[in-house]
């Protein structure tokens, strides 16, 4: 690690154990910077877990030189404005680690018909109100902030004289919408997202992207979708290309194009941890903790989340290449792994509890595409580039058969929420739930012409989809 990161990260761990745990954030205003002028503990806490803290805006006021540098006004002119501009001050550091604010189009009107620029001449002052986005990682470590309002008042009569007019929000949500198609639609995701995923009580979606601004993002859903925490990856980790929720809830893991692990606490956002992998897919294992990712040279490796550490390694000379898919069976007992050769597509299924394989599939062709385990192990199935929806008893004697001419169409992504009585499909325009044996039991649909679609869907039948740039929201 470079020394200068290395002495970041050793300060921003000695802040984070210090710090009180928070008891729930009030919907308030507090200073950004404490008496002596240093950033505030309570800014710092929601720096670390912004998620905690979506609610509480801090304030910092800008005067003197650095006020003038940051507003552009005339009111003079044909046409009246006014604008500031918080990324031109130079926002302190927190144990090394800069901040940086992001502004929103903080365009301003004039709070009366008198104000003038006589009166600006005479002194002025701008109010801020943050919020705390959070970490960075993107490049050298940073704390990001946003401005979500600003104000403009006299130095000499505390006047106010423009006022931020925060836009009403766009309408996301429908109490009453046409059936099968989605209750919420939040526009402005990345046009690059790779994955979603859904935690277990649905009440959080988190999105992996990757691009210029690679990176995870994680929305609270119960009511109107909203973010409430990202991190960002350098460009050069390949992206986030996989996402996942522990089977307890209690973290979100995001899977880079490098391989490396990241592991953040799901609702706040903090206590982060990377660890070292070579993966190319993750799945989570019920109960708790585990993930299971398989990557590169056919690598499998089960992680506890809880400390980084190695739960069960299988040994890579048992495949014969890399790892493409991995499913887990909804009870938490059995893995199986997805390989190709040139010819043919390898299945093994493992027993997590005796860390041994069970049975080995040699299936002819590579048009197997997608992969999941019912709930107790007994059947994988698979999404088939020529038949669709077929299925596999998980014996040593068994076959591949098509399910039903219904599940025809499954022919892309496929997935099994822990809970439900059969998989789901992403088909053109929609969704296809189905029972085990292939019969439709809803179809949920999609009014875009986007071909790529990512999917999530909770026990509880949440279900997110992902793509175009927007969030698709059914429950």
């Amino acid at each position: 690690m470079n020394p200068s990161r290395r002495i970041t990260a050793i300060i921003v761990a000695a802040l984070l154990l210090t710090l009180p745990l928070s008891a729930g954030a009030s919907n308030t205003d507090m200073p950004m910077l404490d008496e002596s002028g240093e950033p505030s503990e309570a800014l710092v806490e929601a720096l670390l877990y912004p998620g905690e803290h979506d609610d509480v805006r801090f304030t910092y006021t800008s005067e003197g030189p650095e006020a003038q540098f940051c507003l552009d006004a005339s009111l003079s002119a044909s046409k009246p404005f006014a604008q500031v501009y918080p990324e031109r001050i130079e926002w302190p550091a927190i144990g090394g680690v800069p901040m940086q604010v992001a502004s929103l189009n903080l365009k301003l009107i004039p709070r009366s018909n008198d104000v003038t620029d006589a009166e600006l001449d005479r002194g002025f002052a701008i109010r801020w109100h943050l919020r705390a986005v959070g970490q960075d990682f993107a490049a050298a470590p940073i704390f990001r902030l946003q401005a979500v309002g600003a104000e403009v008042f006299s130095t000499s009569s505390a006047k106010i004289l423009f006022q931020w007019e925060k836009p009403a929000p766009p309408k996301v949500c429908t109490i009453q919408t046409e059936e099968g198609f989605p209750q919420c639609d939040l526009p402005g995701i990345s046009i690059e997202s790779q994955a979603v995923a859904v935690s277990p009580v649905g009440d959080l979606a988190a999105v992996a992207t990757s691009g210029l601004k690679p990176g995870i993002h994680v929305y609270r859903i119960t009511e109107t979708p909203t973010r409430i925490w990202q991190a960002l990856f350098p460009a050069q980790s390949g992206g986030a290309i996989d996402v996942a929720f522990s089977a307890d809830g209690r973290y979100v893991v995001a899977l880079l194009g490098n391989g490396a692990i990241h592991r953040f606490d799901a609702r706040q956002g903090g206590r982060h941890l990377a660890i070292p992998s070579r993966g190319l897919t993750a799945r989570t294992v019920p109960p708790g903790d585990i993930v299971a990712v398989g990557g590169n040279n056919g690598e499998l490796v089960f992680w506890r989340l809880s400390d980084g550490t190695i739960e069960w390694r299988l040994d890579a000379k048992n495949f014969r290449g890399d790892i493409d898919e991995i499913a887990v069976s909804g009870n938490g007992e059995y893995v199986a792994t997805l390989e190709y050769t040139e010819t043919r597509t390898i299945v093994r299924l493992w027993e997590i509890g005796g860390k041994r394989q069970d049975i080995q599939f040699d299936l002819p062709g590579t048009s197997f595409e997608k992969m999941v385990l019912n709930h107790n192990g007994s059947a994988l199935y698979f999404s088939h580039s020529e038949l669709g929806l077929v299925t596999l008893p998980a014996k040593r004697n068994g076959r591949v058969e098509k399910v039903s001419e219904a599940s025809t169409r499954c022919r892309g992504d496929l997935f099994w929420a822990t809970g439900q009585s059969g998989p789901a499909c992403a088909i053109a325009g929609g969704i296809l739930k189905l029972t085990a044996t292939g019969e439709v039991t809803g179809t949920l649909r999609i009014h875009s012409d986007a071909s790529q679609w990512n999917v999530a869907m909770a026990p509880t039948g949440t279900t997110v989809a992902v793509g175009a740039g927007h969030l698709l929201l059914w429950r």
